[in-house]
């Protein structure tokens, strides 16, 4: 499976929610097709990479933090020497949490491009990979550096570190795609006008709301 890279476009499965990439803005192929201009897009409309931050930890709302101590100067070459524990309450049974060790952002550079790419006819009905966030580590537990410390209660605790610092993860990363036009009925109305990123909307997870089982709720609808 390929690990999303800024600019990959595609669709994702509402079976597994796995991004299926068609292709990628910076591709020759798609040079070829949609952009004769030079310089190429890479060139000239390069990601924009975020500065690198020590730790990032996301949780679902049925999660709870009861204690946290750990070292704000924490590096990734002190990992193994640092203090880190963490007590985490999981209500109503479910949640997840997941630990994201040195990250570092990549995005698409805002407005100018995401306006040009909103006439490619292969975007049409395609998400765009706008941003992703790499690291060398990624852990649903707590410890630090491949030394993950995960006791008490029952679940999946699973996490990995890359040898050297190397971003060899990328956990998190967001997807837009091209706004339907805004249709107006009234004359002394009209829509707005739209611009730049605002062309684009930000894409959701392909399924409804999950139950406390995991499985996506089913919609009655009312008869009245």
């Amino acid at each position: 499976m390929l690990r999303p890279e800024v600019g990959d476009f595609g669709t994702i499965s509402k079976e597994t929610g796995v991004f299926e990439y068609d292709g990628s803005i910076y591709s020759d192929e798609f040079a070829e097709e949609y952009w004769s201009d030079k310089p190429r897009l890479r060139e000239k409309f390069a990601p924009v990479k975020g500065s690198r931050e020590t730790m990032i930890i996301i949780k679902s709302s049925s999660v709870r933090q009861l204690d946290l101590a750990a070292n704000p100067e924490v590096t990734l070459a002190s990992f193994a020497e640092a203090s880190f524990k963490a007590t985490w309450q999981f209500k109503r049974g479910r949640g997840a949490l997941l630990f994201l060790t040195e990250p570092c952002s990549l995005s698409l550079p805002p407005n100018e491009l995401l306006k040009k790419l909103v006439k490619v006819s292969a975007l049409k009905d395609r998400y765009l990979v706008t941003s992703v966030t790499k690291c060398p580590g990624v852990g649903t537990g707590g410890g630090l550096n491949g030394k993950w410390w995960s006791q008490k209660g029952t679940g999946v605790f699973k996490h990995g570190g890359a040898p050297g610092g190397e971003d060899a993860y990328t956990p998190l990363f967001s997807l837009k795609m091209i706004r339907k036009p805004l249709i107006s009925f009234r004359r002394d109305s009209p829509p707005p006008i739209r611009e730049g990123d605002d062309l684009w909307e930000d894409v959701g997870q392909p399924w409804g709301a999950l139950g406390d089982d995991g499985n996506e709720e089913e919609i009655i609808a009312d008869d009245d």
